[in-house]
């Protein structure tokens, strides 16, 4: 890969918000967050431009999947860019801004015909639904509906390679209340967080971040004013509480366990169980065979065991 083209990419990605920074402003991302992103886009912190082994991998294996979404859909490539959009950033690293938004960035795999088509590879069979729908990731449908709103296009392809072995095609379509939601909430947190530099809350996972930002403490003890005496409260109690429920959790999940017996799973007035079976594998990773047990209320994704 051309380095100086990488770090163009990343430079010009700082002055708008792009697919895979709305899924963080939204808390949907599992691999920045909201703060993390507000780090790099202000510049207080470098934005880590090393590729992980699974990017790598992904970016390799775009050719052949192109190839085999081309040979199963018989759609043609490669396409062209909408006209409602700029280039920022040439292929391989293409950043596009919307000419009506240009702090609305986007970095679609390809164009095929009427479509924009996002390539994606999982481990996770549990978080994609059934192939010709749009049950994929919240994190990717809010990252294409966003290429949508971008680029104007009313259909959107992901193409996903799902636990090494598996190919599944899903096909989206332009959500228009869905994207005025997006647009009006990333807006928000660019004038707020970007323009007049309010640093956004602090939520798991930020601890490392934190402590790049603050790498030198001093030794002053200031006092704490009344959001941080309540925010210590809670956290006392949540860990009162996660200390104290720890175990009855166990037993309820035994206790179901024993309800569920011989069957799939229970089905309450408003809720489920499933106490699925788990085939041995050794592809990859051994895995012994055995039960996943997850518990799900209509109101909320479950707990998984």
């Amino acid at each position: 890969m051309n380095d100086d083209a990488k770090m163009a990419w990343l430079a010009a990605r700082r002055n708008g918000i792009s697919g895979t920074d709305v899924a963080a402003i939204c808390g949907l991302s599992k691999w920045t967050t909201a703060l993390k992103l507000w780090a790099w886009k202000t510049g207080k912190l470098a934005e880590d431009g090393e590729e992980t082994e699974p990017m790598r991998i992904g970016k390799l294996l775009e050719p052949w999947l192109l190839a085999r979404y081309l040979e199963r859909t018989g759609r043609t490539w490669p396409g062209h860019v909408p006209e409602t959009c700029s280039v920022l950033t040439p292929a391989p690293w293409l950043l596009l801004a919307s000419k009506a938004q240009p702090w609305m960035l986007g970095s679609p795999d390809v164009f095929c015909g009427d479509r924009g088509v996002d390539f994606k590879c999982s481990s996770l069979f549990s978080e994609w639904g059934a192939e010709g729908t749009d049950e994929i990731p919240s994190a990717a449908l809010v990252q294409c509906q966003w290429y949508m709103a971008v680029t104007g296009l009313a259909r959107w392809d992901v193409f996903a390679f799902l636990g090494g072995r598996t190919l599944r095609l899903y096909e989206l379509t332009a959500n228009p209340e869905l994207q005025t939601a997006l647009v009006e909430r990333c807006r928000a947190w660019w004038q707020r967080c970007i323009v007049e530099g309010a640093a956004p809350e602090a939520s798991a996972g930020d601890s490392p971040t934190l402590s790049a930002l603050h790498p030198s403490p001093s030794e002053e003890m200031r006092p704490a004013n009344l959001r941080a005496s309540e925010l210590a409260r809670r956290y006392a109690e949540a860990r009162k509480e996660e200390k104290k429920y720890a175990g009855f959790a166990e037993g309820f999940a035994a206790s179901l366990k024993a309800e569920i017996a011989s069957s799939r799973g229970l089905i309450g007035p408003d809720w489920h169980a499933t106490w699925s079976p788990v085939k041995a594998s050794d592809y990859m990773v051994h895995k012994k065979a055995g039960r996943t047990f997850r518990v799900t209320f209509d109101h909320d994704e479950g707990d998984d065991e």
